[in-house]
């Protein structure tokens, strides 16, 4: 609580060449930017294993368990990495992520959770800003996935096209309109 009190009394938010302090800037989101929402649902079926991509393959199964072993015996994955990595992978409810909802900032990071938040079934409520190159593929996975995408939008949009193209949210120059969009597309 005391980051977030500094962080209110000294950050400025600019727009427009108006300064104002972030607490200001916050408490009025500008209704012209409002974002609007599309959830994008899924319909392919739970992982039956987890699936971890490594040099051009895939690992599963015991494979995977032995290979993340031998990343902990060798220094490379701490040991709670391991045994929670190893736990994922033998239990299907821990894969069971559907009713969960998770929110992912900068959702098209190439290390980032997304993927495999969907293909669990997760609800994966994704901030990004807009190329609707990175959207159409997110759109397209989220389609395939058991998972379902909630997206920001611009305008509204209906069609994955649309969704592509009116998608995305700067995190650092739509702050205010982003918290008060993620105050509303969360459960």
């Amino acid at each position: 609580e005391a980051g977030l009190a500094e962080i209110y009394s000294t950050f400025e938010f600019v727009r427009g060449g108006e300064v104002v302090g972030v607490e200001a800037a916050m408490a009025a989101p500008s209704a012209a930017r409002a974002l609007h929402t599309a959830t994008v649902a899924g319909s392919g079926a739970l992982p039956t294993s987890l699936s971890v991509p490594y040099f051009g393959d895939s690992l599963s199964d015991q494979v995977l368990v032995d290979q993340v072993n031998a990343w902990a015996d060798y220094g490379a994955l701490e040991p709670a990495g391991a045994a929670a990595l190893c736990a994922v992978a033998n239990s299907a409810e821990w894969r069971d992520l559907r009713g969960r909802t998770f929110v992912a900032l900068g959702a098209t990071a190439e290390l980032g959770p997304l993927a495999l938040l969907l293909q669990c079934g997760a609800t994966v409520v994704a901030v990004e800003r807009g190329k609707p190159a990175k959207w159409a593929e997110l759109v397209s996975m989220a389609r395939a996935s058991a998972g379902t995408l909630v997206v920001p939008l611009k305008r509204p949009a209906s069609s994955d096209e649309e969704i592509a193209a009116a998608a995305g949210a700067d995190l650092l120059t739509e702050t205010p309109e982003l918290a008060a969009w993620l105050a509303g597309a969360l459960p």
